[in-house]
């Protein structure tokens, strides 16, 4: 082990391989092993396995109620909530700080977030916020178009404003009052092999 720091690792008794870099980084670990903890307070109250927290108050957790494995948090306060949640991603200041149970879940952006106990969630942007398992935000409320150069099949639409194509003015636009499909290839709406240049299948 490596402790470097005011009351770094000081509870570490049979944990190895572990490196606690801060002001009571990993302070209560005991047994946890693979641990990695730069900055103070991180993964001060977290004694599980195989986690890495880079930043002030990374990981820090709830005393006594911290044992969350393989997770990674990168950035002032980033999973700072963490309790039993296992595999979750937090990059940016912030970023996913309110989840504590939540499993798999990927928080990528200052202030992004995810529903605290859900399971498979992707936040992506700064303020991104996903409120149930298994969905994806991308941007927060500002957000007002996507674009892409390479996404071509669409089934569900929500965007405000949707431009596919490499050059937005005069790609595909939803949401615009005509289409120009001149950089554009076969877009399929509700299926993967469009026969047109614009194709809408309607299911059921």
């Amino acid at each position: 082990n490596i402790l470097v720091g005011t009351s770094a690792g000081n509870l570490i008794n049979t944990g190895d391989s572990n490196v606690c870099v801060g002001t009571e980084a990993g302070s209560l670990i005991t047994g946890g092993s693979d641990i990695t903890a730069v900055g103070q307070w991180s993964a001060r109250n977290n004694t599980g396995i195989n986690n890495t927290a880079l930043g002030s108050l990374t990981l820090v957790g709830v005393n006594g109620s911290s044992t969350g494995n393989d997770n990674t948090a990168v950035g002032y306060g980033s999973l700072g909530a963490i309790t039993t949640g296992d595999s979750n991603v937090g990059l940016g200041s912030l970023s996913g700080d309110t989840i504590t149970s939540g499993q798999r879940n990927t928080s990528i952006g200052v202030n992004s977030d995810c529903l605290a106990g859900g399971d498979d969630q992707l936040a992506i942007g700064y303020g991104a916020l996903t409120t149930a398992s298994n969905e994806c935000a991308i941007g927060n409320t500002s957000l007002t178009q996507v674009a892409s150069d390479g996404f071509r099949d669409l089934d569900t639409i929500s965007a405000v404003d949707l431009a596919i194509g490499g050059d937005k003015a005069t790609a595909l636009n939803l949401g615009a009052t005509d289409i120009d499909t001149s950089v554009l290839g076969p877009l399929g709406v509700g299926t993967t092999a469009p026969s047109t240049c614009l194709h809408v299948l309607k299911s059921g």
